[in-house]
């Protein structure tokens, strides 16, 4: 008797029949999972139906009317809305989906290696077409986009002043390096754009070199920020994103730290009224200070500039620790019996940054008081916000071989610092992203950064933290922040032009202070750590009292010390002595 050969079952035995099977049940969850979405889709028609005629048909009052629109609208939103994937057609009908699917399933297989690559290559499609963006993921990346907007305008404005450009550059570095590494950057929550740090790195940088007179600051500081890049892009290429790793924390804190003290000793100057000049050559930053500290005297200190920079400083150290004490009642605009058993609606002052409070009080204040004019306190002034035309740096052998350690050293400390704040982040949100995808965004950044006049960025853990809490979701926030960004630099030129230059110095001394991290120096006093102790204060000794760019360099060869010792002497112990009755002690194993 012949066997009929079934045409819809794949050859090759049970294994393969198998494997046909899953497929079939794999699709068929699939199309299951379409359906129900087209039937929820149908619901919240029916929904929105029956809300217009209760407004059409209700004959009570206009203000239970509106309290069961509000309810209605609020359930709807919560339940439905807000998970509502952005993309897609969540109004197609049943059968529509059951027509299409088939027929896409087939082009969707043809064309999964190249979406595969684009989304490996761009993050950023996989956040927004994953399926998973809603719009309530949207609504948060435009809020937090807002607020990491009014506090990243100031900071690069503070920041270009260390860095030693003009406030354009600064602004620019707020910008297109942001909408570079949203494009290639992994991690969700990490704000890209000046730090403290590397701006004064950058500094430092320029400051030394014999090429600031004939090219300028601010294209020194471009090619700078392409070397960086550069530098940034050998070591993903290298896959060195563990690199992080291998640096102890204790060696990097005390790198920081005495980074941030040079930074705080820098801005008392400004927030004095004075004009203290960059240090020359090798000259170490607070040997610098100090010479020019001593001869101050008493009545060269500006006073107006004085208090204005210490109600500042303590402005911004006082209010983050007592904001979120203070609340804004809200009125409901609603039916008064519903909210007579309700407790009023408070809006807290946590969820503003004490920055934008403060620039938008100090702007208003110099408008209103003519700060310049009548007290003569230096004010931001007039700048051109022109937008430089793209054009490749002017990178020399000379620059190449005069800045090329400087540039290795703020790409390391732009990488460490970056990577532990995407680490943090990563392990909140469960997501893992890669070293070495982080060392590729970055480099893009400030590599096609430079091209536009921008100088070094880095990631920022202050305005990550403020992005997080603004629910921040994906690397979209990042893009809606460069493109607010742009449209302040070129519509807001004026307003910023009134904010005070100590103001700024305030902002950059409390962010240098920031940096410090007391919790991990006291713990390590605490448990009487002596080792990890004496590594912290090497370093900040060496950063504080010779060049800058020692102190990384001490860190990569204690770091290199460390790891040696750990890898080459092993903690081996024989369990009984041989014949000759030789011991652990005798054979030098045990240590």
């Amino acid at each position: 008797m012949s066997k009929i050969a079934r045409t819809d079952v794949p050859p090759g035995g049970d294994k393969a029949n198998r494997r046909w099977s899953t497929n079939q049940t794999n699709q068929h969850l699939t199309r299951s999972t379409a359906i129900q979405s087209a039937r929820q889709s149908r619901r919240r028609a029916n929904v929105l139906s029956s809300t217009l005629d209760v407004l059409e048909d209700s004959d009570r009052g206009i203000s239970d009317v509106y309290g069961q629109l509000a309810d209605t609208f609020k359930s709807f939103w919560k339940k439905r809305v807000r998970k509502q994937p952005l993309f897609g057609n969540p109004t197609a009908h049943e059968g529509d989906i059951e027509a299409s699917y088939d027929q896409n399933v087939s082009s969707k297989q043809g064309s999964h290696f190249t979406l595969g690559i684009f989304r490996y290559l761009f993050p950023i499609i996989d956040q927004l077409l994953g399926g998973r963006y809603s719009w309530g993921m949207f609504i948060g990346d435009g809020l937090a986009a807002l607020t990491v907007t009014v506090v990243i305008v100031p900071q690069a404005l503070a920041f270009a002043s260390v860095a030693g450009v003009s406030p354009i550059t600064g602004l620019v570095s707020a910008c297109f390096p942001v909408m570079i590494y949203s494009l290639f950057g992994s991690s969700r929550q990490l704000s890209v754009g000046p730090e403290a740090l590397t701006s004064l790195l950058v500094g430092v940088t320029i400051s030394h070199s014999d090429a600031r007179e004939s090219l300028g600051p601010d294209v020194l500081a471009t090619v700078l920020a392409l070397l960086v890049g550069i530098c940034t892009l050998v070591l993903a290429t290298l896959r060195a994103g563990y690199i992080d790793n291998t640096i102890s924390g204790y060696l990097l804190t005390g790198y920081i730290t005495g980074v941030a003290f040079l930074i705080m000793l820098q801005q008392i100057p400004n927030m004095l009224g004075l004009a203290v000049p960059q240090s020359k050559g090798e000259t170490p930053i607070l040997q610098s200070f100090f010479s020019a500290i001593i001869t101050i005297t008493p009545d060269k200190i500006h006073m107006p500039t004085l208090i204005i920079g210490l109600a500042n400083v303590a402005f911004l150290f006082i209010i983050p620790k007592i904001k979120h004490w203070i609340k804004i009642p809200i009125r409901r605009f609603c039916m008064k019996s519903r909210v007579d058993n309700e407790k009023p609606i408070t809006l807290s002052l946590s969820l503003v940054p004490e920055i934008f409070i403060l620039v938008a009080s100090m702007i208003g204040i110099s408008a209103g008081m003519d700060l310049q004019g009548t007290y003569n306190v230096h004010v931001v002034g007039q700048f051109n916000n022109t937008l430089p035309i793209p054009a490749i740096p002017p990178l020399t052998g000379t620059l190449f071989s005069d800045l090329l350690q400087s540039a290795l050293v703020i790409a390391l400390v732009g990488f460490v610092q970056s990577q532990a704040v995407t680490k943090n982040y990563g392990l909140k949100n469960n997501y893992f992203p890669s070293g070495g995808r982080e060392l590729f965004a970055l480099g893009a950044a400030n590599l096609f950064g430079s091209l536009f006049g921008a100088y070094v960025s880095s990631g920022s853990l202050p305005r990550s933290n403020i992005l997080a809490k603004s629910h921040g979701k994906t690397t979209f926030a990042s893009f809606l922040t460069s493109v607010l960004v742009l449209v302040t630099i070129l519509t807001l030129k004026n307003v910023l032009a009134l904010l005070p230059k100590c103001t700024l110095a305030a902002i950059v001394f409390i962010s240098a202070l920031n940096q410090i991290k007391w919790s991990e120096i006291f713990f390590a006093a605490r448990m009487g750590a002596l080792l990890e102790l004496l590594q912290m204060m090497l370093t900040l000794l060496v950063t504080i009292t010779t060049p800058i760019s020692n102190g990384i360099i001490v860190c990569i060869i204690l770091a290199g010390m460390l790891i040696l010792r750990k890898t080459t002497l092993v903690n081996m112990v024989v369990l009984a002595p041989d014949a000759e009755g030789i011991d652990n002690q005798s054979r030098g194993f045990a240590f």
